[in-house]
């Protein structure tokens, strides 16, 4: 892997450091994109297993809208312990795992559900075990916030340089977003035995202030992972740069790709 990508262990216990801020950070995701989802798999009260649910941002839209249960793999035990904070749900099964790892028998899901999660993960392996642990004809989900979008944010555009040097998470690092290049994310499922690839992209467009910015980019595995004092240098530039650069109030426009996929049903 490229020196400028952080390892995908990374992501087993980097945003456990502060569960709480990253919870209160994240943007939530979209009703249509459940809806969606929902609508794709086809059946009202499908079993799920999510895939690194972190603090439960999704997993409680994915039981709202009707999951019959849902099993979620989780490594980072401290954002485990907050997932089982913020939902209490009979429905709900907590394996503090990584997907890998985790002891899941073959075809005993309907979808397969990953959010902001699945590039931590080695795409080969878990490509195969998504399609292995749902049945024929059951789906696999996978959707990922961008909150810097150069193209089309100008408070991002701005701090861009600040980042040159800073290693990024797996899903971006020297080959640009690779969760926003739709061919390459068709390519991998059907080389991975899915079929019937559809994609949704949505967009949300907010402003945040200063404190509300510096707490965001706190959440970011490639800013967590920096020696304490590198990282409160870089989360002051950017606390900075909203107040001086764009009046207390700068532009996050989020573009939130979703890919599904299903396991062909005569298999």
């Amino acid at each position: 892997m490229a020196p400028d990508v952080l390892p995908r262990s990374a992501g087993e216990d980097i945003f456990g450091i502060d569960a709480w801020g990253y919870h209160q950070a994240r943007l939530g995701y979209p009703d249509a994109l459940i809806d969606h989802v929902f609508g794709y798999v086809g059946i009202g009260t499908p079993e799920v297993v999510e895939i690194g649910p972190g603090t439960g941002l999704a997993t409680g839209l994915l039981l709202d809208a009707g999951a019959r249960t849902l099993t979620a793999i989780e490594p980072d035990r401290k954002l485990g312990a907050l997932l089982r904070r913020n939902i209490a749900d009979p429905r709900l099964t907590l394996v503090q795992s990584g997907f890998l790892d985790a002891p899941l028998a073959p075809a005993a899901f309907d979808l397969a559900a990953a959010a902001c999660s699945f590039h931590w993960v080695d795409p080969d392996r878990g490509y195969a075990k998504a399609r292995d642990v749902i049945r024929p004809g059951g789906a696999v989900a996978l959707w990922w916030h961008s909150y810097r979008n150069p193209r089309h944010d100008a408070f991002f555009a701005a701090l861009a340089g600040s980042l040159r040097n800073i290693a990024l998470p797996p899903s971006e690092g020297s080959a640009g977003y690779l969760y926003l290049d739709e061919a390459r994310q068709r390519d991998l499922l059907l080389s991975h035995g899915f079929a019937d690839v559809d994609h949704q992209l949505y967009r949300s467009e907010r402003t945040l202030t200063a404190h509300e910015m510096r707490a965001l980019y706190a959440s970011f595995s490639f800013v967590r992972i920096l020696a304490a004092d590198a990282r409160e240098r870089l989360l002051d530039r950017i606390a900075n740069l909203v107040e001086t650069q764009f009046a207390g109030r700068a532009p996050n426009v989020v573009l939130t790709p979703l890919y599904l996929a299903r396991r062909p049903v005569d298999e």
